[in-house]
């Protein structure tokens, strides 16, 4: 399992996005470092963690906000094996 700021941004749901390895949710449009980390995800057999819980607002989904045009971005991601179980994603509630 790894997390940590990868300052790629993989946005919402894109058509022929696989929901089980990139999750169901995010905010923001994805760039290219977006589309490698996606990429590798999918050929690497891991999952984002930090992206598959259902209920998730994406208004509040953004990790970043970035100073030169205010606009907000996720770019933090929890990474693991197609293997791991997500019993809850962390709430500031």
């Amino acid at each position: 399992m790894i997390g940590g700021d990868f300052n790629s941004c993989l946005g919402g749901v894109q058509p022929g996005d696989s929901v089980d390895s990139l999750g169901c949710w995010g905010f923001g449009a994805r760039n290219a470092p977006g589309v490698q980390l996606a990429n590798w995800i999918l050929q690497n057999g891991l999952q984002i963690l930090s992206r598959q819980s259902d209920n998730q607002d994406t208004s509040e989904s953004w990790t970043c906000e970035r100073y030169f045009d205010e606009a907000r971005v996720q770019l933090d991601y929890i990474i693991a094996d197609e293997r791991a179980v997500l019993s809850r994603v962390w709430n500031m509630e």
